[in-house]
């Protein structure tokens, strides 16, 4: 449930009992649109997630949004090139660090190690949009730059 509670409202994201930071074992794949709404249901609570708010927003309405995939865990967001991957070893992961920058951790088995680099929140769609454009997924938009 939300907290702080609000009377009479039912929270369908059940905010409490869910750890607030990334846990692989609590991985939940998701639609955009249903992204896009937990997204706005976290933001109501707490501004330092209006970026990926604004993230899901931008691929929501983009035609590659049928070729990439999503999933959720706590508070960060996962997209992957396929809805059949092991979402905590082949995924991109994008969470909103401590100090309020926006973390984007790339997991890929074919890497010796997660590819991580950090951006400020007004630069997070410029900076999706540069990882679709270098990496292999099906359906990223080619030569996007943001």
């Amino acid at each position: 449930l939300c907290e702080p509670p609000i009377t009479g409202h039912k929270c369908p994201y059940r905010l409490r009992s869910a750890p607030m930071v990334w846990d692989p074992s609590r991985i939940a794949p998701a639609t955009w649109p249903s992204a896009l709404a937990l997204y706005r249901h976290i933001e109501d609570r707490n501004d330092d997630f209006r970026p990926l708010r604004q993230l899901v927003e931008h691929v929501s309405s983009r035609a590659y949004a049928a070729s990439i995939f999503c999933a959720t865990s706590g508070t960060s967001l996962l997209v992957a090139p396929r809805a059949d991957v092991e979402w905590a070893r082949e995924s991109l992961r994008i969470d909103v660090d401590l100090s309020g920058a926006i973390r984007f951790v790339h997991l890929d088995p074919q890497l010796p190690k997660p590819q991580t680099s950090t951006c400020e929140g007004p630069t997070i769609v410029g900076a999706f949009e540069r990882f679709l454009a270098r990496s292999r997924w099906t359906g990223a938009p080619r030569g996007a730059v943001g």
